[in-house]
């Protein structure tokens, strides 16, 4: 029996060795420092060492050397570290097993593009990026192989990919960026998109090519990632296109990230001071950071703030409602009765349900039954008001839905 990382001799038959569990990474890491670490410390090593033992310890010794990992005596202690960095050794060897011996040039143009590309894209796309003729590729793939750097055309571990993006030089990377935006343009524009920044592409390129992407994330459910790519349109937008597409942004951040949405919301504010609709994100965003007051005082100082006292209230409401923090949404109606007739059908939906979920299906339903009650109440705004699987508003028993437990806030 012999171990290698290469493919063995005659008569040698291969077996690929496991990678460590969880369980696994938890003994060898306990038996090294001969002790118990913490289960997150235990979990973010064996994310990132991928189950290989080599790299596991090689990232505690790292942890500990950064501060992350520190021992009082009586037990070790963790921090997840600011940066996602990796250790000098493992970045050192695995360099050294990709490129020593030097790899012929059709390997090192074909492990390049594999570093840049997702891991399910095809040899087909592989190869265009990569500059080869499939003949080429294939002929790369087995020598990577031979090398055991690639296996059925995937890297062995992922931090092979990782160190191999690093050591890239920023103008190779535009090379192989900018083949990847030409080969999947027509296909896959948000791929394409995902290459963008690499590629460095001039504004009249970047643009269209992010606002495609972004309307294809859009429709296709994934909010988030419309906003990245909305976000790096705005690096490459001049007015007057910067301010609508980093507000566009920002409306898709806030559900994900109050701090994207503040950033965009304050470079819009910088060039149109007046600007309403970012002032108000701003604010909401700082609400959702537990900075109300702050929040206030910016709606309180927009010139002709009294007349934005019914929205901000109402934006308070959903902001409030939205986090399931139904006291918040009881306490910032109560305090402006003057307004409450001016609520549309969503606040008044949302003041119901935290009415609901305080115990307070009575009020609710009083509510309800006014706001149902209105003469010739517009169809969607009657559909606003009534609650999945609620009944006619008419008595509590009627009304109120299972009781569930309130989520903190």
């Amino acid at each position: 029996m012999a171990t290698s990382r290469l493919a063995p001799p005659e008569p040698f038959e291969a077996q690929a060795i496991e990678r460590l569990t969880l369980e696994d990474t938890t003994s060898l890491l306990k038996q090294t420092l001969g002790a118990s670490l913490p289960d997150d410390a235990v979990s973010w090593i064996g994310q990132h060492a991928s189950g290989n033992p080599l790299f596991s310890i090689e990232y505690l010794r790292f942890l500990i050397r950064q501060g992350c990992l520190w021992n009082d005596g009586q037990r070790w202690h963790w921090r997840e570290p600011r940066e996602n960095r990796i250790p000098a050794g493992v970045e050192a060897l695995v360099s050294h097993l990709c490129h020593t011996p030097p790899l012929s040039q059709a390997a090192e143009a074909a492990l390049q593009a594999r570093a840049m590309l997702a891991s399910d894209m095809s040899p087909a796309i592989w190869a265009q990026v990569a500059g080869l003729g499939a003949s080429e590729l294939q002929g790369a793939c087995e020598e990577l192989g031979r090398r055991g750097i690639l296996r059925a055309g995937q890297f062995v571990h992922p931090l092979y990919q990782d160190v191999e993006v690093h050591h890239l030089t920023r103008a190779r990377r535009q090379v192989i960026a900018r083949r990847a935006v030409s080969v999947l343009l027509k296909s896959d524009v948000e791929a394409a998109a995902g290459f963008a920044m690499h590629a460095e592409l001039p504004a009249a390129e970047a643009l269209p090519l992010l606002r495609r992407a972004a309307e294809s994330a859009q429709d296709g459910g994934r909010h988030r990632q419309a906003a990245e790519y909305l976000s790096w349109a705005v690096r490459h937008a001049d007015e007057p296109d910067r301010a609508p597409l980093a507000l566009a942004a920002a409306r898709l951040w806030r559900a994900f990230e109050p701090r994207q949405v503040i950033a965009l919301a304050q470079q819009v504010l910088e060039t149109e001071p007046e600007n309403l609709e970012a002032a108000f994100l701003l604010a909401g965003a700082l609400v959702l950071q537990g900075d109300e007051e702050r929040a206030n005082r910016l709606i309180r100082n927009l010139q002709g703030s009294s007349g934005l006292e019914a929205s901000w209230l109402f934006e308070l409401v959903s902001l409030h409602a939205d986090r399931n923090d139904y006291a918040g949404v009881m306490t910032q109606w109560q305090e402006h009765p003057q307004l409450h007739s001016l609520a549309p059908p969503s606040v008044q939906a949302q003041v119901i349900r935290a009415l609901d979920f305080m115990g307070r299906s009575t009020e609710a339903c009083a509510l309800a039954a006014q706001a149902l009650g209105k003469p010739a109440l517009p169809d969607a705004e009657r559909t606003v008001l009534l609650l999945p699987g609620a009944g006619p508003c008419t008595a509590p028993e009627t009304w109120r839905r299972p009781r569930r437990t309130q989520a903190k806030s």
